[in-house]
This record gives C-alpha cells, structure tokens and sequence, in this order.
C-alpha cells in the first residue's frame, strides 16, 4: 500500500473508500499511511455512505477510531442510516470506543 502510494496510484483525493476499507479491517499501520498521504476523512455534510470512524467504531478498533478523530474526522457524522460513531460502538459493546468518542464530545 505505502508503496502505490508513493507512486500516485491510489487517488485519496476522490474518496475516502481506501480509508474506509483500512478502517473496517482495523489495519492501523494502513490508516496511519493513508492519513499520513493525506486521505480524505469524511467531514461533516459529505454524503457517501458509511464514514471510516463509523465503521472503524462500528467493528471496536479503537486504535483506528483514535487516529481518525486525531486527523479531525467528524466525531457526529451519521451514516447513510442515520446512525452516529457512539450508537455504532455502544450497541456493539465497545467500551473503549465509547470512552474516546465521548473525550472527543460525542454526543
């Protein structure tokens, strides 16, 4: 990945789906390299579905979900059904999760 990275071959300007993927499999080295190449992260009033700190929220990797809100993902940014970050962790029982949406004002 790092490497199609350095060569341009991921397009992170266009969308946040590589984000998004690396996110849902919890693969923090991977979320710190797209981050690092400037990603998109899903800010508020974007409309494509399912945001990174959803779902990375949604499956309890706490370390992505930390990293996506540090690169300043909107921590009340719903999904396509309506749902926030903090009911994605809360109803999954992700504890953790819960605790750095709430130090990020999750509401």
């Amino acid at each position: 990945m790092v490497e199609l990275l350095a060569r341009g071959v991921v397009d992170l300007a266009s969308s946040y789906y590589p984000l998004y993927v690396a996110a849902m499999g919890g693969h923090l080295e991977v979320v710190t390299a797209l981050l690092a190449a400037n990603a998109t992260v899903a800010k508020a009033g974007e409309d494509e579905g399912t945001p990174p700190v959803d779902v990375a929220a949604q499956n309890g990797h706490h370390e992505v979900v930390t990293a996506l809100l540090a690169a300043n993902a909107t921590v009340d940014l719903a999904n396509s059904g309506g749902t926030t970050p903090l009911l994605e962790a809360a109803s999954g029982g992700h504890h953790e999760v819960v605790t750095a949406l709430l130090a990020a004002n999750a509401t």
